[in-house]
């Protein structure tokens, strides 16, 4: 796709040739068509994101860094309080930061700032799922007219809220603001390498990683409500639903699985090994899940009695994970 026709509801293509060397596209002089009334458009582009397809133009907002982009910080800004804050205190931010991940610079809930028209639909949490639902559901809220499509400038706007609230969570910060990594890391090397940052065990580790999370989740919920998404999973204003509350808490689990229950086998534990599984549930029908006969990565996928032999491992209640038959 090179651009769009005169009518305004259709595009002007060109051939291309696919090297076989690489995944470059080479295109094909005077082969140029059009390809009129058409409501929407949809890229496919599998696992890993790939729009070389289309003119740089259309594809710029999606493709460019974040490292392209520079929001300046208010003077007299102080990140919120947290555990690291008691010990390398209030850190003055570069005069300039970079947006976080969370944040798309030339995108504004997948629109192209420059061209509304173009639309992207990509994942920035750990569920995503339900935010790749969520963002098709807004999206085409927008599309229908149900959602008010922003200004530009009203969207820049809403992009700098969002990395303000970003630069009071640790993590994303670290990334965004030179002067903060710098400190954090001080931190690191004084402590010789053993700083509690790193210790999944320590509580103020585990603060940090779920502030994380309820701001991810709530991030969502905020789209999802835009969006009237049937699933309300709250807001960073308002806290989260316990739906909402139950992901973060899910993907906590999911995170220390490895190195919070048993550290004898966190060497070949998935995220799906799970000491106590029915501690996760569906969010929809409130579902259990149940352990597994044998380690996951030992399943074979094939095997026509993998449901029954997952069953009576569960009757057996033998210790959660490590059923024998």
């Amino acid at each position: 796709i090179i651009g769009v026709t005169e009518s305004g509801w259709g595009v002007r293509c060109m051939k291309h040739w696919l090297k076989r060397d690489g995944d470059k596209y080479i295109p094909i002089p005077g082969s140029e068509f059009d390809i009129e009334e058409i409501d929407t458009i949809i890229f496919c582009t599998g696992y890993r994101p790939n729009v070389s397809m289309l003119e740089p133009s259309l594809r710029n907002s999606f493709t460019t860094s974040n490292s392209n982009k520079r929001m300046r910080i208010p003077d007299g800004w102080k990140m919120k309080p947290n555990p690291l804050t008691e010990e390398i205190g209030d850190i003055e931010p570069i005069y300039q930061v970079t947006p976080s991940y969370h944040v798309s610079a030339f995108l504004y809930d997948g629109m192209a700032i420059s061209n509304p028209s173009m639309m992207f639909i990509h994942q920035i949490t750990d569920n995503p799922l339900i935010e790749i639902d969520a963002r098709a559901w807004l999206l085409l809220s927008y599309i229908t007219g149900k959602t008010e499509v922003p200004s530009p400038e009203e969207m820049e706007r809403r992009n700098f809220e969002d990395t303000m609230r970003d630069m009071d969570i640790y993590t994303l910060r670290y990334d965004m603001d030179k002067a903060y990594a710098i400190a954090v890391d001080k931190a690191y090397y004084d402590a010789g390498g053993d700083h509690w940052t790193y210790d999944v065990n320590d509580p103020r580790t585990q603060f940090l990683q779920k502030e994380l999370n309820i701001h991810s989740t709530g991030q969502l919920g905020e789209r999802m409500r835009r969006a009237g998404y049937p699933l309300d999973f709250g807001t960073r204003d308002e806290g989260l639903t316990k739906q909402g509350m139950d992901i973060v808490n899910f993907n906590e689990m999911s995170t220390y699985a490895r190195y919070l229950e048993d550290e004898s086998t966190a060497e070949w534990r998935t995220f799906r090994d799970v000491e106590r599984p029915d501690k996760f549930w569906s969010i929809f029908t409130g579902t259990k899940a149940i352990p597994f006969f044998c380690r996951w990565l030992d399943i074979e996928l094939g095997d026509p009695d993998i449901l029954r032999k997952n069953a009576l491992s569960f009757e057996l209640k033998n210790k959660p994970g490590r059923a024998s038959l």
